[in-house]
């Protein structure tokens, strides 16, 4: 005889695969899980991708919601709104970060380690140049703006600021008069000869890493050795070279630079450092906050996301540990899992996307990994990982993602020209169907004794046209039976004459132009002697 009470099969599952594959064990495709009560919990089919907006199709750099206006990145253009604006952008140095700054002409920024621009209403897109350093030595006379005897002019050009002993701060080159005289637009204050001399054009750090934090007025990069420059007050366009300092509390690589509250926070290697607007009145406003270190690195820059002023991302330790990290206040905590770490400690990172979403009462970190075909996506609000994919079972190519005025979560696609909406009202992705697999872990019931399946039951959303396809495995994942196909439309969705077995595993597949909302599957089973 079956038990007179049937068994409940657990639906809200996390990854459990055992290795750095997704081939076994438990795991959700393309759904979420959410907890309706202390022991209770809907599994959804995941929102859809609607289109938002299309241009010609290109390879997807970055997209920003600046005052009301969607700024998309797409090839070497720029788009407002959909409509490219005049001039071009660097395409080798792959997604931008986006920022903007206040002043008289509000300004939006956008660099990705290789090109800077800035840009505005008024004067469009401007490339910003890269920083230059000349030396050479002269003759300075007090009070007077010529300097003499000049060793070299070789690549002097005139609005180039100029530093030296009894030259005043912020000195520029006025006139460059012959091959060896050059006159300033300021007064030395001392009397020397061949006195050293050099000349900036206060143009951005090269070989900068990504990441363009804004702060009381300035805007923040920094370079691959931890340098951490400063532009002028509002004016992304002026990088004074004395306005830096190292991030030096330990002696690696900068990775990437980004904001949290009122601080600004420098991803390195192998550490994390804290700064704060000291107020300084030379060099860098910034100071270190102490004891705010975290002791693990950034794996790549392209990881590192904003969502609710918590930053995520892909984190490495000098002990060899991948994992994925939250900082909260200043404060970092691990989010991911032992089965999550598995996928990342083996997985290519030749490219990193990253993205963040809220939506329908859920807040979305994803990152996507596309040479090891994998995007991964954290459930900030019910603390699970799930992995996400396209219509054809890769990974889902998302690059960035922003917002809609009226607070809809955008997400730009890597290469179609595409900006989607991520809603629940949408069942399928641009019009292709989004398959849900739920992948339960073994069953045996409590015991290895042969046992006989006589019913199942699906509870479940009652939704015509909604079919859930099932098929078992008695062989620990190696081999699956054929789908058999349940209609979820009918008032008792069930499956009869499951079959004898000592452990298996489910697979629920959902393949419909319809939502899925299910919270249980009962069976009831009778055991065996043997």
């Amino acid at each position: 005889m079956p038990d007179k009470e049937p068994k409940r099969l657990p639906l809200a599952v996390s990854p459990e695969n055992r290795d750095e594959t997704t081939n076994r064990d438990a795991k959700l495709i393309n759904g979420y899980v959410e907890q309706v009560g202390e022991n209770a919990f809907w599994v959804y089919k995941r929102p859809g991708l609607g289109v938002y907006s299309t241009v010609t199709a290109a390879q997807g750099l970055g997209v920003y919601n600046w005052l009301g206006d969607i700024y998309a990145i797409w090839g070497n253009k720029l788009y407002k709104n959909g409509v490219a604006v005049a001039g071009t952008v660097d395409t080798t140095g792959g997604v931008y970060t986006l920022d903007a700054c206040l002043g008289a002409t509000p300004k939006l920024f956008l660099h990705n380690g290789v090109g800077a621009y800035c840009y505005d209403s008024t004067n469009g897109l401007v490339a910003i140049p890269a920083s230059v350093f000349i030396s050479a030595t002269g003759r300075t006379s007090s009070g007077s703006a010529v300097i003499t005897e000049m060793s070299s002019i070789t690549g002097l050009v005139v609005g180039q600021y100029v530093t030296g002993s009894g030259i005043p701060a912020g000195a520029k080159i006025l006139t460059i008069d012959s091959s060896t005289q050059i006159t300033l637009d300021q007064k030395a204050t001392a009397s020397k000869a061949g006195v050293e001399l050099s000349f900036s054009n206060k143009g951005i750090v090269e070989a900068r890493v990504k990441g363009a934090p804004y702060l009381d007025g300035t805007t923040y990069v920094m370079n691959a050795s931890a340098n951490i420059y400063g532009s002028g007050i509002n004016d992304q366009t002026s990088w004074d070279p004395l306005n830096m300092l190292v991030a030096q509390i330990e002696p690696d690589a900068g990775v990437r630079l980004a904001k949290q509250l009122v601080y600004v926070i420098a991803f390195k290697q192998w550490s994390v450092e804290v700064f704060y607007d000291a107020g300084n009145a030379t060099g860098s406003p910034l100071g270190p906050v102490q004891g705010a270190k975290v002791n693990v690195g950034c794996k790549h820059q392209d990881s590192v996301r904003e969502l609710d002023g918590t930053l995520f991302w892909i984190s490495q330790a000098r002990n060899g540990g991948v994992s994925v990290m939250a900082m909260e206040g200043l404060k970092a905590s691990q989010v991911s899992t032992p089965a999550i770490e598995r996928l990342l400690q083996q997985a290519d990172y030749s490219t990193v996307y990253s993205w963040a979403a809220k939506v329908a009462g859920h807040k979305y970190y994803a990152v996507t990994l596309p040479a090891s075909k994998l995007t991964l996506v954290y459930d900030v609000i019910s603390r699970r990982w799930y992995q996400w994919t396209d219509a054809n079972g890769n990974y889902l190519p998302i690059v960035s993602s922003t917002f809609s005025a009226d607070q809809q979560p955008l997400l730009q696609h890597a290469s179609n020209g595409k900006i989607y909406k991520l809603e629940m009202t949408n069942t399928t992705d641009d019009g292709e169907l989004i398959t849900m697999d739920l992948y339960l872990p073994n069953y045996d019931g409590g015991t290895r004794l042969t046992k006989y399946l006589h019913s199942m039951d699906i509870v479940a959303d009652q939704t015509n046209g909604s079919l859930l396809q099932i098929r078992k495995s008695d062989d620990d994942y190696q081999t699956w039976s054929n789908f058999r196909t349940v209609d979820l439309g009918n008032a008792r969705p069930r499956l009869t004459q499951g079959g004898s077995f000592r452990r298996r595993a489910y697979h629920f597949r959902h393949a419909c132009n319809t939502p899925l909302r299910i919270t249980s599957v009962e069976i009831q089973v009778e055991l065996g002697t043997l």
